[in-house]
């Protein structure tokens, strides 16, 4: 008889229209687990299954499924005493659930950009009570009905903030109030809190106001690739990376670089993508013909030609040492032929001279992937041996490793070499570092094949035949538009093109790769458009949701497993998904996502725009440390990700992730192996979570001294969910009125007098505070230079919420406390990271679906990325 039933609700008139349930996804757990209860036998509570309407366009119908879906979220159904359902199959149905109703709720109407948005979608209404009485006694007298100022009346603004000219009248008077300029001289004065809370009230108003009236109801951009992604695409239809100098720059952007509605595309970057593409082409065929080569190790002795002494007593016959400016020798190179397509396994054997300071016993090697920093372990007489693993992408600018000393770049210059041993109180000038052979071993291979090795390996020696080339046109074409499939007349236009070439008389290669161009430089390829629009919001296919998968957590296309579970229509399986998640971010192609999201969501151009100038600082907080510094942060989401371990660990860790140089810098055990490592801290450590790593530290200076106020806005922006307002105009530096040396705390109090800068300092500068142990370069300090003398850092502080902290290790503490607001920060973030497009206003109740979910398992980071794809939000175009 249930079958019957479902069978008619599944063909009735009423399901032929709108947003319909699909019977087959939710019927295992109705069928076994709710129709005994809930049918025409027994109807308890008055619900039965067999009369609910499996259609979506009415109201009383979603009501009737949410109230099913919340039941079964919260675990009310099935009731305990009977059996229950296997976690997979709830999962299934509450994802099912979840994903049609969100198909069926009505689209919110959102204005065209020429029209005033209405009230009802985006008024906001201002606090009557603290702006209403302040207006009366500071501004109605000449701003009235009696007298207009300016033409101004704020008596005639209007307390709701429904349209952008609206918003603009009220930012005009928080500019003048921000600026001193209401009330004028000579007029009454408000008292210092009046004008403190009036100004927080209209600016939370304002912030809130921009918000909804930027709101385009949630609709993704179609984005161009970036740099990141366009490499990795590359790299996946022609098996080797390009150098990312080559690829046009990605525009400069506050929001995330996936985001489309930033990026720009004119008619240079279209001409050196079509240059670039035709290179990318011939270098394909090029590579492709090739043979894989075995591996081979080739040792480069480091020799130098006489005997040197380092001390009166120490001698050294072989090698070379870094940094000796008396024979012109700072740096060793090794050249290497090395093949794009693969990677290679670097072998250094070294040790630190005598009597040299342990800061020194780092060594830098760069190359045209960049550097690697690592520490030197051995000495001369037990020299160890580091490894890492290099590569070369095509296009790089030389195929060398350059070995430096980890300090300051000193050329062959005596005078900056003495500097610098100054600096460090040096007293053995000679080189820290001793070299004894470097060995290159590969090439090795992550894969030995790629779409055009595939294409060209299936066609065999017909594909070189003009008819059959375009054959491997349409294919190459459908893997470059990501399973999208070109157009008849898309490809006959092409193939025709390429006949005319051939009959020109250009050989084979270079006209197939004028064609490849072509393709690479179409907007199928350089846009990720995932689906032509619909009219009505809809599931995204399963190949289109996979592309979105796979270039949110590896900036890639799909490999075969994912577009094999796409093409069989499983990859919306929970249980799948779940399995799908945990593979990729355990995938080294994964990097590409913790680099991605963490360098910009951590903000590390900030860390990369601070110059360090101190005296003693710039020569501690040089390349190599710099670099480890920078991936700290980058590492330590990875390892969160990679354990499943919570958001809260941001805020307060009790270990840290950094290399030997980095641990060494902090004070900590130094592990033997290079490299970076996950190290446990002790428990009366001030380290731990993002905001006493090094990278967040020097962010928050200005490269001379640590700056409470930057450290304090970027806490309340990354870690508490509330960016404060941009500071309004020509607000003076800090200090710049003070007659004397000041401390930092002394410097920000000056500034807190200043009405302008209360209301936002009042919050921000207290959290700052509670990093003055840490100096400019985040090394920790009990004292701060002020003037010539060291003063006592002053510790603790008390917070706008009149909390009381004693230290770092307590601020945290109560940080904790609003771990929900990290969530949501972190949530907000990989959404717009992984959808291409800033979060709205009309996102906030999808929003919290997905932070009430994360916050049943603590906010565990793969579970919080799991969350995110399987919401309606990442699932739903």
């Amino acid at each position: 008889m249930l079958n019957r039933i479902l069978t008619l609700l599944l063909i009735s008139p009423m399901c032929l229209v709108g947003v319909t349930l699909p019977h087959e996804e939710l019927e295992p757990l109705i069928k076994d687990y709710c129709f005994k209860c809930h049918g025409p036998e027994k109807e308890k509570g008055d619900v039965r299954f067999d009369r609910a309407s499996l259609d979506l366009e009415s109201e009383e119908a979603r009501e009737f499924w949410r109230d099913v879906l919340i039941s079964v979220e919260d675990g009310d159904m099935p009731p305990e005493d009977e059996p229950q359902p296997k976690d997979s199959t709830v999962s299934r149905f509450v994802h099912t659930l979840s994903t049609y109703l969100e198909l069926a709720e009505p689209e919110p109407k959102v204005a065209e950009a020429s029209e005033a948005v209405s009230p009802s979608a985006a008024g906001i209404h201002l606090d009557k009570k603290t702006l209403g009485p302040f207006l009366q006694s500071y501004c109605i007298d000449c701003h009235g009905p009696r007298k207009d100022k300016g033409d101004v009346r704020v008596d005639e603004l209007g307390w709701t903030i429904s349209d952008v000219d609206q918003a603009q009248r009220w930012q005009d008077v928080l500019d003048v109030l921000n600026g001193g300029d209401m009330p004028p001289k000579g007029e009454p004065q408000p008292r210092r809190s009046e004008m403190v809370e009036t100004l927080n009230s209209l600016t939370t108003s304002l912030q809130l106001a921009e918000k909804r009236l930027s709101d385009h109801g949630g609709k993704v951009t179609m984005r161009r690739l970036n740099r990141r992604e366009y490499v990795n695409t590359i790299q996946h239809l022609f098996g080797f990376p390009i150098a990312e100098y080559m690829i046009p720059e990605d525009s400069e952007s506050e929001e995330f670089d996936t985001v489309g509605a930033h990026q720009f595309f004119g008619a240079l970057q279209f001409d050196r993508y079509l240059t670039l593409g035709k290179e990318v082409a011939m270098e394909g065929f090029n590579w492709s013909s090739r043979s894989f080569g075995a591996p081979k190790s080739v040792r480069h002795q480091a020799e130098v030609r006489r005997r040197i002494q380092i001390s009166d007593e120490y001698l050294v016959n072989d090698g070379l040492i870094l940094y000796r400016p008396n024979q012109n020798v700072d740096t060793y190179d090794v050249s290497i032929k090395a093949d794009p397509r693969a990677y290679y396994k670097v072998k250094v054997r070294a040790g630190a001279t005598p009597n040299t300071l342990p800061v020194r016993h780092n060594m830098v090697v760069r190359s045209s992937t960049g550097i690697k920093s690592m520490m030197v372990h051995g000495t001369i007489e037990k020299p160890s041996v580091i490894d890492f693993t290099t590569s070369f992408p095509m296009f790089s600018r030389g195929q060398q490793l350059s070995f430096t000393e980890d300090g300051p770049y000193l050329g062959k210059f005596l005078g900056p070499y003495k500097q610098y041993m100054k600096a460090l109180g040096e007293k053995n000038t000679q080189g820290a570092i001793w070299i004894d052979w470097v060995e290159v071993d590969g090439p090795y291979y992550h894969n030995k094949t790629s779409v055009l090795s595939e294409l060209l390996a299936s066609s065999g020696k017909d594909l070189y035949g003009v008819a059959d080339a375009k054959s491997f046109i349409e294919q190459f074409a459908y893997e470059a538009f990501r399973r999208e499939q070109p157009s008849s007349l898309y490809v006959l236009k092409l193939h025709g093109y390429f006949k005319s070439l051939i009959e020109e008389g250009m050989a084979y290669e270079e006209a197939m790769s004028e064609v490849i161009s072509i393709i690479l430089t179409s907007p199928q390829f350089l846009y990720i458009e995932e689906e032509k629009e619909k009219r009505m919001r809809h599931r995204l296919s399963t190949v289109s949701f996979v592309n979105r998968l796979s270039y949110f957590l590896w900036s890639a296309p799909p490999d075969k497993e994912l577009y094999e579970l796409a093409l069989n229509d499983r990859i919306y399986d929970i249980p799948v998904i779940k399995q799908q998640i945990h593979r990729m971010l355990q995938d080294p192609r994964s990097d590409a996502f913790y680099t991605g999201f963490m360098e910009q969501w951590a903000d590390l151009e900030r860390f990369d725009g601070v110059s360090v100038d101190g005296s003693i600082s710039k020569h501690l907080f040089h390349v190599g440390l710099r670099h480890s510094a920078r991936r700290e942060p980058i590492e330590f989401f990875k390892a969160l990700a990679q354990e499943n371990l919570p958001l809260e660990n941001l805020i307060n860790s009790d270990f840290i992730v950094a290399t030997p140089q980095l641990a060494a810098y902090y004070g900590l055990p130094v592990p033997q192996k290079n490299g970076f490592h996950k190290i446990q801290l002790p428990a009366d450590s001030p380290r731990g979570g993002l905001m006493t790593q090094a990278a967040f530290l020097v962010s928050g200076s200005n490269g001379e001294r640590s700056s409470p106020v930057i450290r304090g806005t970027m806490i309340l922006d990354k870690l508490l969910n509330s960016p404060p307002p941009p500071p309004p105009p020509n607000v003076p530096e800090l200090g710049s009125k003070a007659k004397g040396p000041l401390s930092n705390r002394e410097m920000v109090k000056m500034h807190q007098e200043q009405l302008v800068c209360a209301s936002c300092h009042s919050k921000i500068d207290p959290i700052g505070f509670g990093l003055e142990h840490f100096d400019e370069i985040g090394r920790y300090r009990m004292t701060e230079l002020v003037g010539d003398k060291q003063v006592p850092i002053v510790s603790g502080g008390k917070l706008a919420s009149g909390h009381h902290y004693r230290d770092v290790t307590h601020l945290k503490q109560l940080l904790l406390s609003q771990k929900d607001k990290l969530g949501k920060e972190v949530i907000e973030s990989l959404l717009e990271y992984g959808l291409g497009r800033t979060m709205e206003f009309s996102d906030r109740e999808k929003i919290q679906g997905v932070l009430a979910k994360s916050k049943k398992h603590n906010y565990s980071v793969e579970n919080v990325i799991f969350d995110v794809i399987t919401s309606p939000l990442f699932t739903v175009k």
